[in-house]
């Protein structure tokens, strides 16, 4: 029996000013109205915390360990960084982190994939993408609507010292 929806989800699906303020101001509503393409389960007390961890600007450093399949790549290097984008933290300077320099492409092209496909975010945010200015490679983006760069590096790379503009990595 499938459940029915409650007033903020239909208020959600009716109101597009509605829904980018509460995705702006929420992750946890980010994921959920944008990403809802991912969610298979509900959403996990543990799962809930992480998006608590990530909209608290007063927090500067976090490691989140948990078990294999628990969504914690799409939500932390997927979701919240599109996030980062178009949310209240509003970041200029993105830097995903992976053990290999394969799996950082792997984040970025996961990224750029959402920004060119996923409908209902461009409709809400978007467009994201303008092929004549803007940098689109295998190890990072720009957003230039947004003034933002998305870099994915490896372990084994150097972080300091790079910079977008005049925002330092």
């Amino acid at each position: 029996m499938k459940k029915s929806k409650s007033k903020v989800e239909q208020q959600i699906l009716k109101d597009k000013a509605f829904r980018r303020v509460l995705a702006k101001r929420s992750f946890y509503w980010f994921f959920h109205i944008y990403f809802a393409h991912y969610i298979k389960y509900e959403t996990a007390k543990f799962q809930r915390e992480i998006f608590s961890i990530l909209e608290d600007n007063n927090v500067s450093n976090v490691a989140i360990v948990a078990f294999r399949g628990s969504a914690k790549s799409t939500i932390t290097s997927l979701a919240y960084a599109i996030w980062s984008i178009v949310g209240d933290q509003k970041r200029n300077y993105i830097i995903l982190i992976s053990q290999t320099q394969q799996l950082s492409r792997q984040m970025i092209t996961n990224i750029r994939q959402e920004l060119l496909a996923n409908e209902l975010l461009i409709k809400d945010f978007g467009p994201f993408h303008d092929e004549t200015t803007e940098e689109w490679r295998a190890s990072s983006l720009v957003v230039t609507p947004y003034n933002i760069r998305i870099a994915g590096i490896s372990t084994n790379e150097a972080i300091r010292g790079t910079r977008y503009l005049q925002y330092c990595g």
